[in-house]
């Protein structure tokens, strides 16, 4: 199972991870902060979670 990317970046996300409030879409915290909002298309949310699950359980 691959990890998961951060769509902002294209890195690996592995460590330090948020997700969207309404796609629960991972991001790098840095990311999101940099973006300021969440990076799908058309979602616009620009509240996260953090999150403790394991990087491989997300499916980008």
């Amino acid at each position: 199972l691959a990890p998961a990317k951060c769509r902002v970046c294209g890195d690996g996300i592995d460590v330090d991870i948020v997700v969207c409030r309404r796609c629960n879409t991972p991001h790098h915290r840095e990311c999101w902060h940099y973006n300021g909002a969440c990076s799908t298309y058309g979602c616009g949310e620009t509240r996260f979670d953090e999150t403790k699950r394991p990087a491989a359980s997300f499916r980008t």
